[in-house]
């Protein structure tokens, strides 16, 4: 049966930062967005109310100012060699992120099959049950599974608190870059730059 790879973005295939850090550079409003990412990282801001107070700082964003913001962020290396070669085996890569869909999204150019994040949208009103919480990564692989995947054919790749409920559900999983908690419920666990290290570790725990 075929495998599942479930990549969470940022700070996983995004080194060291998110998408909202990246677009706030390009968008000149990198102050304000910092302050709501510390407080969101401190469990001060739920993802609802962190996407509800940036939803008015990307109303002037545009399709190039987005591109260039995806293009120009640091990705962890080989992300796209590593696609491709999931692609080549008839395997399924799948980003369920946090983040803004369109943001995320413009990662299913670079060979993710599906990408499921936070609809806030630009140019319409902001709508909360279109925003993402951690659980929802859960539910969403949880669907998934229920549309013909075999859980012992599941690997999930993250590196923070938005990833624990995933972790915990018993599925195989690799912490990439991750904080210490991810990494103790990790059944593998990789440092650095190349994702087909961290892919090589999840082909492992398949064999």
């Amino acid at each position: 049966m075929s495998v599942l790879h479930v990549f969470d973005m940022d700070g996983t295939l995004l080194r060291g930062t998110s998408a909202s850090i990246e677009l706030a550079r390009h968008a000149g409003v990198s102050e304000q967005v910092h302050l709501l990412e510390k407080l969101s990282a401190a469990g001060e801001l739920s993802n609802v109310e962190f996407h509800r107070r940036t939803h008015p700082l990307w109303q002037r964003l545009t399709e190039e100012v987005i591109d260039t913001a995806f293009v120009q962020a640091p990705w962890i290396g080989h992300l796209r060699t590593v696609f491709d070669d999931i692609e080549r085996r008839g395997e399924t890569a799948v980003v369920v992120s946090m983040s803004p869909l369109f943001f995320v999204e413009r990662l299913t150019r670079w060979g993710a099959k599906r990408v499921f994040a936070s609809h806030n949208p630009i140019g319409a009103d902001f709508a909360e049950a279109h925003i993402l919480e951690d659980e929802d990564k859960v539910h969403i692989v949880e669907r998934l599974i229920g549309d013909g995947f075999d859980r012992d054919r599941v690997v999930a790749y993250g590196d923070s608190y938005t990833d624990l409920p995933l972790f915990r559900t018993g599925l195989r999983t690799v912490a990439v870059n991750a904080t210490p908690a991810l990494e103790k419920l990790a059944t593998a666990r990789y440092r650095g730059d190349d994702l087909r290290e961290a892919y090589a570790l999840a082909r492992s725990l398949l064999d």
